[in-house]
């Protein structure tokens, strides 16, 4: 249920050919954990005993991804063969050359590999390539495989996740998109276009997918710029319906739940680190761990049903209230950010532990306290912004509301 402890050894006489980008996808049969993948070297399992991991029996397939379903294992996508479905024989992933095994090629002509499938439905699985989907009809062999449609895929094997059926990918053009049955597609607020320009082509193939569970976020494991490793995250928020990111602290390259629902990642210096610690503050993963720099920024955008010109009179924040603290509110106008800066309190009202009469005082958990910010000036566009990196503080902010005052609303007055 966590990671404790050293970590030991347990590939034994198994092949692993090294690289950062030599990935291995897991996949559940009986009680099995099967690894397909790597450069690709052959697949291997592991029973989750104390012993090492070995290489899967009989004659399966270095594919480079696979899935379970229908009580077989299938595998996609081979070094001379980058179009292929493969599938074993019922209730024996060691069997891929008997009675019931078999294969079948995927638009094998368009120039492109079959990435991933993603089981769906009853004995239904999606197939993706980079552009174009297929749906695989898993209820009797030998699997027939229909296309679906044309124009729209994914950009990587790794670039999905799926959360409560829903299949959620990063197409090639570098944007998020979801699918249930592989031929309609639903699309997402694009105020953060920028962020998803701004990905190093080259890496868009090892984009990460992953669904934490706890936080209801999907995140997308990135490189930016120049980098050539995944060193931010992008998240979509189902609950809020919003982008967040992370700028430090996911340099990523692998991710996986325990069963206590913990987020652990594999990072590229060679250890795993795990994310969300209650009570820290710092980034133990960077290179010079630091405080973590947390903040809300909202964009240039004027309120709908205001005019051009925008007059803010006041900003009311609302942070879950701190024994201590303080957190840093900044504004501006007209693409001119942080003009005017304060700091406001995060130390709830009420009594404070030692400072106050026992047996008189009352004390409960935490509550959500309410700030106010005048704000002076006026533009056609406003942001603002509320910040806090204090190693030792948490700091939780809930929302916050724009008070406006539309400019032509004026009072006009007569001159002699």
């Amino acid at each position: 249920s966590s990671l404790t402890g050293t970590m030991a050894d347990k590939t034994g006489s198994l092949t692993i050919t090294s690289g950062q980008n030599n990935l291995w996808t897991p996949a559940s049969f009986n009680n099995l954990q099967i690894w397909f993948g790597g450069a690709p070297d052959a697949p291997f399992t592991h029973d989750g005993s104390g012993s090492n991991a070995a290489a899967l029996a009989g004659t399966p397939p270095s594919a480079r991804t696979a899935f379970s379903a229908a009580n077989r294992m299938f595998a996609i996508s081979t070094s001379a063969n980058p179009s292929i479905l493969q599938w074993s024989v019922l209730s024996d992933p060691s069997d891929w050359t008997g009675t019931g095994s078999g294969t079948q090629q995927v638009s094998k002509n368009d120039g492109e590999e079959l990435l991933f499938g993603v089981p769906v439905g009853n004995n239904v699985a999606i197939l993706f390539k980079n552009s174009s989907t297929h749906k695989a009809l898993l209820d009797t062999a030998p699997f027939p495989v229909i296309p679906i449609q044309k124009g729209t895929g994914a950009a990587g094997r790794w670039a999905w996740c799926v959360v409560d059926g829903v299949i959620y990918f990063i197409t090639p053009g570098k944007r998020m998109r979801s699918t249930i049955d592989g031929s309609s597609f639903t699309d997402y607020p694009n105020y953060i276009n920028d962020v998803w320009d701004s990905i190093n082509n080259a890496r868009v193939p090892y984009i990460q997918g992953f669904y934490y569970e706890s936080l209801r976020q999907i995140h997308w494991y990135v490189s930016t710029g120049s980098a050539t490793t995944n060193h931010l995250a992008i998240i979509w928020d189902l609950k809020h319906q919003c982008w967040l990111r992370h700028l430090t602290g996911f340099d990523v390259n692998v991710s996986a739940l325990v069963q206590g629902r913990d987020l652990y990642c594999g990072h590229y210096d060679g250890k795993v680190y795990k994310k969300n610690v209650a009570s820290t503050y710092t980034d133990a993963s960077e290179t010079s761990p630091g405080a973590i720099d947390a903040y809300v920024q909202t964009f240039w955008t004027p309120p709908k049903g205001l005019s051009n010109v925008l007059q803010p009179r006041w900003i009311e924040h609302v942070v879950e209230g701190q024994t201590s603290g303080t957190f840093e509110i900044s504004y501006g106008f007209d693409f001119s950010p942080n003009q005017h800066s304060e700091t406001q309190s995060m130390i709830a009202p009420g009594d404070l532990w030692d400072n106050a009469l026992w047996d008189v005082a009352s004390w409960s958990g935490s509550t959500s306290i309410m700030r106010r910010t005048f704000v002076f000036g006026r533009g056609n566009l406003f942001q603002y912004k509320v910040r806090n990196a204090n190693s030792s503080e948490a700091f939780v902010y809930q929302g916050g509301t724009i008070y406006m005052r539309p400019v032509d609303t004026r009072k006009m007055m007569l001159v002699p």
